[in-house]
């Protein structure tokens, strides 16, 4: 959403705009640059407030700037960050507001005076001199996978999520958790109620304002129960979208391409299809864009390709069904105690922050409406048999005018078919020859390898799989990054 440097010894009232950016002195403030992203900058005589998010800013400007801040955190609607640069007393200080709605990351470091916020991963990173791994964060990782956690797998870089709030001066940095909000619990229908239409409805709302920003929206269309729903609903709001997917080899993949020319057909898609294994997970550690970020999705090259290579494109905005499994399930709410306070599924909100990285390096805003809090609520609040075995997904889809061999396919599309045939086939002994995680102590080599040696007699487990991927990403990722 934007990438900035603050210091606390530029004069705030020196602050000019140009275009996307806002400088004073040698600190900086630069937009995403995208139809959908605004930026907008007001100096009062104590305060130089910049405000950069998906709509115009949500505040009322007479309010005191303690309120404001509350405002801001409390928009559900639309995702932005709002920066305040002011001096009381002599004292400078840097507040920086995030609204609930949205997944794109944002990461924080400081450095002395300076204080780097940004999308980018490395930005943050680099910005701190002496680098090294934060133990507890990178064992985390490597036993959960991501997770909406404050500080990242590098001592001193942190996240702001959305609804929290931080703030910088000669004390140091300080972060306010997300306020608590209370958990929708189901309730009971009125007679006549179409909750599916409802639910369209609340999703078409979520990606109205961006999709009628955006030059060339792109839909992401798998196949699966969510990217449908938010496939139907994006085609509600505007018509002649192109789509993609990436395609899985042999008889599960001829299913999956049956299934979605249908879904294409239906809504008057303009789409492209690539294979889902070129390049396969674990290859694609080898290039460098894959060590960017830890927060990132297993099957970010062939997406990429897919996307790059799409006849229709370049595209300005992309549109996903991230999220979906965590609300339209029983299971709509959980954080273990370590985990940052959100309302917010929390394997959603880090999906939603790393499948933001891959597209917002091709100038693509991504909008994941299954993370608006609006989408949230209203299926939280739904009976429990409308949510149990997806009921809620199989009755859009129904009603849409899918086929049951749409909605009941005879296999599972899943992922895990194409990173499990290719741990099949490597040497991970040769994988982990030189580990950066096993010179610094924070994972036992010797163990993984064990247990991958002893899974070529009956097969490597999923969960060990996705192990050995986690660890090979952590390694490529410390590796680009430490001292």
């Amino acid at each position: 959403m934007l990438a900035a440097t603050l210091s606390l010894d530029d004069d705030f009232q020196a602050c000019s705009q140009s275009g996307k950016t806002v400088r004073f002195g040698g600190s900086h403030v630069e937009a995403f640059t995208s139809t959908v992203i605004d930026i907008h900058l007001r100096i009062e005589p104590d305060c130089a407030e910049i405000w950069v998010g998906e709509d115009a800013s949500p505040d009322d400007s007479s309010e005191p700037l303690v309120r404001r801040i509350d405002q801001y955190r409390e928009t559900r609607s639309f995702e932005g960050l709002r920066i305040a640069i002011s001096r009381k007393e002599g004292k400078p200080r840097v507040d920086i507001a995030r609204t609930r709605a949205g997944g794109c990351p944002i990461y924080v470091s400081t450095s002395g005076t300076s204080l780097t916020v940004s999308w980018r991963f490395e930005e943050a990173a680099l910005a701190i001199p002496q680098r090294k791994p934060s133990h507890e964060a990178c064992t985390r990782y490597l036993k959960l996978g991501p997770r909406p956690v404050r500080e990242q797998v590098i001592e001193g870089l942190f996240m702001l999520w959305p609804g929290e709030a931080l703030t910088f001066d000669h004390d140091g940095l300080r972060f306010s958790h997300a306020k608590t909000l209370e958990v929708v619990v189901p309730g009971s229908l009125t007679d006549h109620a179409r909750v599916s239409d409802a639910f369209v409805e609340l999703l078409a709302e979520a990606l109205q304002p961006a999709l009628a920003k955006a030059r060339n929206p792109l839909v992401e269309v798998s196949g699966g129960y969510d990217s449908s729903c938010v496939a139907i609903a994006a085609s509600s709001v505007r018509s002649g979208l192109n789509s993609y997917a990436v395609i899985h080899e042999g008889a599960i993949g001829a299913q999956q391409q049956r299934r979605r020319r249908e879904i294409v057909q239906l809504l008057g898609l303009s789409d492209f299809v690539r294979p889902s294994n070129k390049p396969p997970p674990f290859e694609s550690l080898q290039v460098p864009e894959c060590s960017f970020t830890p927060l990132d999705d297993v099957y970010r090259l062939a997406c990429i390709h897919a996307v790059e290579e799409h006849p229709a494109g370049p595209f300005d905005l992309a549109v996903t069904g991230i999220g979906g499994d965590e609300i339209t399930k029983e299971n709509t709410f959980h954080r273990e105690d370590w985990e940052v306070p959100g309302s917010i599924c929390s394997s959603a909100a880090d999906a939603a922050a790393g499948r933001s990285d891959m597209f917002m390096r091709r100038g693509i805003w991504l909008v994941q409406p299954f993370v608006n809090q609006n989408v949230v609520d209203f299926c939280r609040a739904l009976p429990r048999k409308l949510r149990a075995e997806r009921m809620l997904n199989i009755l859009t889809l129904a009603r849409a005018g899918l086929s049951d061999g749409y909605i009941f396919p005879r296999y599972y599309e899943h992922y895990a078919n194409v990173i499990g045939r290719e741990a099949s086939l490597i040497d991970f002994d040769d994988m982990f020859q030189e580990s950066l995680l096993g010179d610094l102590g924070i994972m036992d080599v010797s163990a993984i390898l064990w247990r991958a040696r002893e899974g070529t007699r009956d097969g490597l487990e999923l969960a060990l799989v996705v192990e050995l991927w986690l660890a090979l990403k952590l390694d490529g990722v410390l590796r680009r990054y430490l001292n």
